[in-house]
């Protein structure tokens, strides 16, 4: 699908208010639960319980999704923010041409 340029304006809002990373799981095995914290702090970002729809090893997986999250969300708010800009400047060269018959295939 397609984001519109308020939707990423809200991402990038949302990685702005949380805490400041980059953040670590831990108890990414069999333990009873997992937390994320700042790396480097004692500051607690989530603790992840293990219940009857989540094992132990599930609510590791996630502790590490979300702790992977505050570097990756802004790395792929810059990515699309930076194809966004290529594919603006590749529309403006190509916009001479895009009605002319050498694109057209054959």
């Amino acid at each position: 699908g397609t984001m519109s340029n308020d939707e990423l304006l809200a991402i990038a809002a949302r990685v702005d208010a949380a805490t400041p990373g980059p953040w670590e799981a831990e108890g990414r095995d069999l333990e009873a639960e997992a937390s994320v914290w700042v790396t480097g702090a004692a500051i607690l970002i989530c603790d992840l319980l293990p219940n009857a729809l989540r094992s132990a090893e599930q609510a590791g997986m996630d502790a590490a999704f979300i702790a992977h999250a505050r570097q990756d969300v802004p790395a792929l708010v810059a990515l699309v923010r930076r194809l966004q800009a290529e594919n603006d400047r590749l529309r403006g060269v190509a916009a001479p041409y895009y009605h002319s018959e050498e694109l057209k295939g054959p």
